[in-house]
């Protein structure tokens, strides 16, 4: 199944994509978003494969969002303006549809899109791996290379998840480990786990131990200097 999102500040115009899209079984739409803020958190939140992105989006545009998300997926801009197609594949859009989107036209992208997935390779693959996270009344649906750390309380994990709120799941991180065996998951102390790709910077405080940042999330996470050290080795390994 295709996971698509379609960003576009005109109702009319998300309404008349999705009406076409869904004369094709394979094709998912997850979301749909007027703005720039509501897109990067459906993004995050739904990891979809592909995303219809119209360009002029009031105050901001479809080429920020690109700049605002570090891993994004697939991107088909959708516009009434010509001028901006050579940016467009600049930034490796893989298409470039003028409105009124045509059926054959979208028949064209979903095709390519299917391709481009079609190749990815393993590693690529890994990290679009869903986990359930369930939470007092709620689930979270996200993939691996969305969480950005987890951290054992008691007898709860700490998900630390980029662009979204924490959640706590009742489970060992123990337990949880055995779950994440790609690469980029590395445990560096006794209670906390962090995804190598989400590391922004690591500050030292050799009275008070040492902090981590972390891509998309707001608060820097308290670690020893023990774990600082194991996780700049492991950093440069990864240069």
């Amino acid at each position: 199944m295709l996971r698509v999102i379609i960003v576009d500040d005109e109702r009319l115009a998300r309404e008349s994509l999705k009406s076409l899209l869904q004369c094709y079984a394979h094709v998912e739409v997850v979301a749909e978003a007027e703005d720039l803020t509501s897109a990067i958190s459906h993004v995050s939140e739904e990891q979809p494969h592909l995303v219809f992105m119209d360009i002029e989006l009031g105050n901001s545009n479809g080429f920020d969002f690109l700049k605002a998300i570090k891993n994004p997926p697939l991107i088909a801009f959708v516009t009434a303006h010509a001028n901006y197609a050579p940016k467009a594949f600049i930034v490796n859009a893989i298409d470039y549809l003028l409105k009124p989107v045509t059926t054959d036209r979208l028949e064209e992208t979903l095709k390519r899109a299917r391709k481009i997935l079609s190749n990815y390779p393993t590693q690529k693959s890994e990290s679009l791996r869903t986990i359930e996270i369930r939470t007092p009344g709620k689930k979270i649906v996200t993939t691996v290379n969305n969480i950005a750390a987890m951290r054992a309380e008691r007898d709860y994990t700490h998900f630390f998840l980029v662009n979204q709120q924490p959640v706590m799941m009742y489970c060992s991180l123990l337990s949880l480990e055995t779950s994440f065996q790609e690469p980029n998951f590395l445990r560096i102390g006794r209670s906390i786990i962090i995804n190598l790709d989400c590391v922004r910077h690591i500050k030292i405080n050799f009275e008070h131990g040492a902090t981590v940042a972390l891509e998309g999330v707001n608060q820097e996470l308290a670690i020893s200097q023990a774990a600082a050290k194991r996780l700049r080795q492991a950093l440069e390994k990864t240069i």
